[in-house]
Parts: structure tokens; C-alpha cells; sequence
């Protein structure tokens, strides 16, 4: 999942922020105005630190309000990003769809196959899509945790061009499966389900699955996320695994905002 870093800059003007901003503190201070007449940064720092020290949720709080002010501005770029980019995220030809191909209600999902919380959301993406014959669910491979994740992101682009009826039963199954998906279990997977490996080399070997999984990164990089699972629809993001009624609760909105 994901966990937010504060930088020290931002930790400082936290702190600052909160022990002048505070509008109602059970601490006696002389006014900011008073100390600047005195010249005293000296007897400024002693009153930061006293009431900190005193009062150290402050620091909480702020960071806190921080986080949140801070992920509401992502949140605004990240939707000026799905705008402008909607067709490349949501109609990528290179993307393999889950559920319905012509479902008129669609969720991208961002995801890497050794991410543990990917596989904790797959039960709950695989149990809407069987629950709603309208739901379409594009797949995006963004292959974060290392090189294992890389090749089994471009085993998965390959059975999708090779035998792309087989991708479901291919995603799943490498999800079930239990230690590290690298290229040696996620070909084994592909064979078991009847897919040539011999088919899968040239697509494996060529340019163009290494630029759909490129794109993906880029696309990632933009919409500043920095793990996986990701949900998008088109008003819409939900970062991380929230469960199977929290997935549903948001498609019942988008549901029912493209009526």
C-alpha cells in the first residue's frame, strides 16, 4: 500500500504553522507582534518548544491536515490527468479487459503481480465482474517491484496477444499461484492452460509490449501514484486494497451518475 512521506521542509512549516495558526491554546504566550518588538528569537523558540512539549498533538494535527491538504491538490492533478489522457487510459488497445469488453461501466486497475495487496483486491474485482455482466475492467500491468515483476508484467502482455480468451484464467492463476511470479512460473502458467511457449518468444523479445508496459509507467508517473492496486474510473481513484463493499459502493456511483 501506500504510505505518505513528509519532507523536513514541510515537517518545519508543520510545525510553525500549527504553534502561531492555533487559534485556542490553554498555554499563556506573549503575541507574535509582542516578541518581534523585543527582538528576541530566543524567547520565540523557548515558546515553541515549551508548547510543544506540552502539547505535542499539535504536531499531529498538523501533519495530519498536511497529508490531507496535500493529497486533495494530487487528487485535482490526478483528475486534470484522467481528463486529458481518457482515452489512452480507459480504451488502450494493448490493455487486457477483465468482465464484459463492451461494458459500459469501466474501471482501470494498475497492478503488479507480486504486490500482495493486488492480490488481496483480486478476489473482490473477480466477484464484481461476475456479479455484473456491464462491467468492464482494463488491466494495467505497472511492474513496480523489481525485475520478476517486469517479466511476468510482459508474459501477461504476450498471452493477451497470443490467446487473449486465456487471459482471465492466466490472471488468476498467477494470482493463486503462491511464492514470487517471475518468467519461469508465469510461462509455466501460460503453458498449463494449452498457450504455446514457442508463440509467447517473439512478442516477449519485441518492442512492443516493452513500450505498452513503458506507457503504463509513464501514465503512473502522471497521475503520481506510487504503488499498487489503483482503481480509476472516470471520476474516480481509489488507491490501494479497500475492500469488495468499498470497490462496489463506487461503481453503484459511477453507475448511477451515467444514467
Amino acid at each position: 500500500m501506500f504510505s505518505p512521506m513528509i519532507h523536513p521542509r514541510l515537517l518545519t512549516a508543520a510545525i510553525i504553522a500549527a504553534t502561531f495558526l492555533t487559534p485556542v491554546l490553554p498555554v499563556r504566550a506573549q503575541s507574535i507582534a509582542d516578541l518581534a518588538e523585543a527582538g528576541s528569537k530566543r524567547e520565540i523558540e523557548t515558546v515553541v518548544r515549551n508548547l510543544l512539549k506540552e502539547h505535542p498533538e499539535i504536531v499531529r494535527d498538523a501533519l495530519l491536515a498536511l497529508q490531507v491538504r496535500e493529497e486533495a491538490d494530487r487528487n485535482l492533478d490526478r483528475v486534470k490527468v484522467i481528463s486529458e489522457e481518457a482515452s489512452a487510459i480507459f480504451d488502450d488497445p494493448n490493455a487486457p479487459v477483465l468482465g464484459n469488453p463492451e461494458g459500459k461501466l469501466v474501471m482501470v486497475e494498475f497492478l503488479d503481480y507480486n504486490c500482495g495487496y493486488c492480490k488481496r483486491a483480486h478476489a473482490d474485482v473477480m466477484r464484481l465482474v461476475e456479479e455484473n455482466d456491464n462491467l468492464k475492467i482494463v488491466v494495467k500491468q505497472l511492474p513496480l517491484l523489481g525485475t520478476e515483476s517486469i517479466d511476468a508484467a510482459h508474459v501477461a502482455l504476450a498471452v493477451h496477444k497470443v490467446a487473449p480468451e486465456k487471459f482471465p484464467a492466466f490472471h488468476s492463476r498467477l494470482y493463486t499461484s503462491t511464492g514470487p511470479v517471475d518468467l519461469a512460473r508465469a510461462i509455466a502458467v501460460a503453458e498449463a492452460l494449452g498457450i504455446d511457449p514457442g508463440k509467447l518468444r517473439p512478442h516477449l523479445l519485441g518492442p512492443q509490449i516493452a513500450a505498452a508496459v513503458s506507457e503504463n509507467v509513464g501514465q503512473a508517473s502522471r497521475l503520481q501514484l506510487t504503488g499498487t492496486p489503483v482503481f480509476i474510473t472516470q471520476n474516480d481513484i481509489i488507491i490501494g486494497a479497500m475492500g469488495y463493499d468499498y470497490l462496489k459502493g463506487k461503481l453503484q456511483t459511477l453507475a448511477a451518475s451515467a444514467k
